[in-house]
């Protein structure tokens, strides 16, 4: 499973982004998206409602890593690995090639629902080689949305109606491990949604290496669209 983030909320990138995750054209590879809306286009006179200075902080964090501080969108992010134009589905699927070629920590992921429509996240982690002994990285849960669209007011993509592939609404760090301890084991209640309209939403939980921000692990499953039907 190869993870695909976009910091981005332009038209190019999350059409090349849901052609990915559309057509999985690399055989033999999952592609895992997630869309992280930046917020500091917010100053335009729009604020994009999916955005997040969170997400945009973590961008940030990727800069400091790629190119000296260097943001910019569209972007899209490999595996934590490999950064490149959003737009470029070429480059893309080379930088999915190349990450589908290293090593990857095996995590699975169990939902376990609830009669009062919650649902608890169980994850599972074995590392192997993976990770050094004296490496450390983050176990981080994301939940993803589909079916969504902006209705832009302002900037340049004024009077536009815009579809968004994999949305991320939360980011949320279960845990942090070392590569010397071996299994590990987290879970997390999810409380059910208010208002509904979340019928869409995956949970999709990476592995990821704190210095190198490589991802060495992602899994996920549906989770809003079966705890929406969980007994009441």
């Amino acid at each position: 499973s190869i993870a695909c983030s976009a910091p981005t909320s332009r038209p190019p990138a999350d059409r090349i982004l849901g052609q990915l995750a559309a057509t999985q054209p690399v055989e033999g590879v999952e592609i895992i998206p997630l869309s992280l809306h930046v917020d500091y286009w917010n100053r335009l006179g729009w604020k994009d409602p999916f955005s997040s200075a969170a997400f945009s902080e973590r961008q940030a964090a990727y800069g400091r890593r790629f190119s000296g501080d260097r943001v910019y969108t569209p972007q899209m992010v490999v595996d934590g690995a490999t950064e490149l134009i959003g737009s470029d589905e070429s480059r893309a699927r080379a930088a999915i090639v190349a990450a589908s070629r290293s090593a990857k920590a095996n995590l699975t992921v169990k939902p376990t629902f609830h009669a009062d429509g919650a649902v608890t996240i169980e994850v599972s982690v074995s590392a192997g080689n993976v990770l050094a002994p004296d490496e450390t990285a983050n176990l981080v849960l994301a939940l993803s949305e589909e079916g969504l669209a902006s209705q832009v007011t302002a900037g340049e993509n004024s009077g536009r109606r815009l579809p968004h592939t994999a949305v991320v609404r939360s980011l949320t760090t279960l845990g942090r491990l070392r590569g010397s301890d071996g299994n590990y084991r987290a879970s997390r209640r999810i409380e059910p949604p208010r208002g509904g309209g979340l019928a869409m939403v995956r949970a999709v939980v990476f592995l990821q290496e704190e210095l190198s921000q490589r991802v060495v692990g992602v899994a996920r499953t549906p989770l809003l669209a079966r705890l929406a039907a969980a007994p009441r």
